[in-house]
């Protein structure tokens, strides 16, 4: 019996010696999970003004250009409740579309 009640003691001994530092070590990394999301937090708030203009005049241009997929340009489309004319094409776009048609157009002839 001395023997179980020894091994009994020594048991408990260990368990209350290393529990208090398993629970302070899950404290602790909870503690620097909150500073994480925190950190995340303060440098989604520090968007620049710019940052958040630029990614609004995008967001625009990319609704206008899908409005506008089918048009001419200065033809009228509704975006966002707003009347906006279709703008030219630009340059780069016109390019590749010669690119394309000359592709095209190299193709007929190898058929011929």
């Amino acid at each position: 019996m001395s023997k179980l009640l020894t091994t009994l003691l020594a048991a408990v001994f260990a368990a209350v010696t290393v529990t208090p530092v398993t629970f302070a070590m899950k404290h602790e990394m909870k503690k620097e999970e909150k500073k994480e999301m925190k950190a995340e937090k303060k440098a989604e708030a520090k968007m620049t003004e710019a940052e958040k203009k630029a990614e609004a005049k995008k967001k625009k241009a990319d609704a206008v250009a899908k409005a506008c997929k089918d048009k001419k340009p200065g033809d009228e489309v509704t975006v966002d409740g707003k009347k906006v004319k279709c703008p030219a094409p630009k340059k780069e776009a016109k390019k590749v579309e010669k690119k394309e048609e000359k592709k095209e157009m190299k193709k007929e002839e190898m058929k011929k």
